[in-house]
């Protein structure tokens, strides 16, 4: 019986590691297209493969309506993301492209322990295309340095959101104020 990430590279030949690569995409709520994504990463693959050859794609792969929260859903747990980190097992993928930071993971030890087991490496050099309005790329130090801040950063953006939207409902919550929608069939006095 063939494994996953057998039959993923069937018919792919002989692309050396170097040159193969994976798109990966994430949508979550508020987010633009998985369409929009993939426009921009191809397009990043586009200007990285000079000479033509280059950079090769493997796959693009994608998990629509997916939370990143590894602390409910892991990567190798969604569809898209099993299919990623069976190519990424195989030893025959060297660039990973994923359009923003958040889509691997939104949690820092979530982030940290993909990018560990499948970057830190060397042999996997990560890409993110809409990285604030530039792009980065871990093949070099100052590109692994400034991703684990930002991992960093993100989490404590992400639990700084959390707690002040808990203080402002718990504020209303205190003024007696709505809190939420009406369920159907009920009136609200203001």
């Amino acid at each position: 019986m063939k494994s996953l990430h057998d039959a993923l590279l069937a018919g792919f030949g002989e692309i050396p590691r170097e040159n193969a690569c994976v798109l990966y995409g994430r949508l979550s709520r508020g987010d633009d297209s998985l369409e929009a994504q993939n426009r921009r990463m191809f397009k990043y693959r586009e200007l990285l493969d000079e000479p033509a050859g280059t950079m090769t794609p493997l796959g693009a792969f994608e998990d629509p309506d997916t939370t990143g929260d590894t602390e409910k859903v892991g990567i190798a747990e969604r569809e898209g993301g099993a299919q990623v980190v069976a190519l990424l097992n195989s030893g025959r993928v060297g660039h990973l492209i994923i359009p923003k930071l958040d889509r691997i993971a939104r949690r820092a030890r979530g982030f940290l322990n993909f990018y560990h087991t499948y970057m830190e490496t060397g042999k996997v050099i990560l890409h993110i295309v809409d990285f604030s309005g530039s792009t980065l790329c871990t093949s070099g130090a100052q590109g692994k340095m400034f991703l684990t801040m930002m991992v960093g950063f993100s989490e404590w953006d992400l639990e700084n959101i959390r707690k002040n939207t808990k203080n402002r409902l718990d504020d209303k919550r205190g003024q007696q104020e709505l809190v939420g929608s009406v369920p159907y069939g009920w009136n609200a006095k203001y």
